[in-house]
């Protein structure tokens, strides 16, 4: 765990150094030896890229990501845990991740096993994640 810290923060670092900032990186992250203020500028940055839309939950509708995700929604697309079709709004969180960049600085890279058994860096055109909630309550999709 400690050599991913190290080496998230040494990446970072290098990525950061290459940017015109008024901070040095270390008064940006203010780095702490235990890597809390690392884990949170993750956080940060996986929060910064979160989108909310909202839709009809009978009409659906369709949701266009910032970064170009188009993702459509049939009419009755979700029901609650109780079984029951959702009515009215519904809030649609999007997070698009398709920069390398943007894997590391929110911590989302997307690995593989090779055959033999050692991680390796998948070759991907990005990664995304759709929730669906209403009223704080998870929502479950419809066939």
């Amino acid at each position: 765990m400690r050599n991913n810290i190290s080496m998230y923060a040494a990446l970072l670092f290098l990525m950061v150094s290459g940017t015109s900032c008024q901070e040095s990186p270390e008064e940006m992250l203010k780095l702490q030896p235990d890597g809390t203020a690392l884990v949170k500028a993750f956080d940060q940055n996986l929060d910064d890229m979160r989108q909310s839309i909202m839709i009809d939950a009978e009409t659906g509708g369709k949701v266009k990501g910032s970064s170009g995700a188009l993702i459509d929604f049939k009419p009755n697309s979700f029901k609650t845990h109780a079984g029951v079709l959702a009515t009215g709004n519904v809030s649609i969180e999007l997070i698009e991740i398709y920069k390398k960049k943007d894997m590391l600085m929110s911590r989302k890279p997307t690995m593989g096993r090779k055959p033999h058994g050692a991680l390796a860096t998948l070759i991907s055109g990005g990664q995304f994640f759709v929730n669906a909630t209403q009223n704080g309550e998870q929502l479950i999709l419809v066939g």
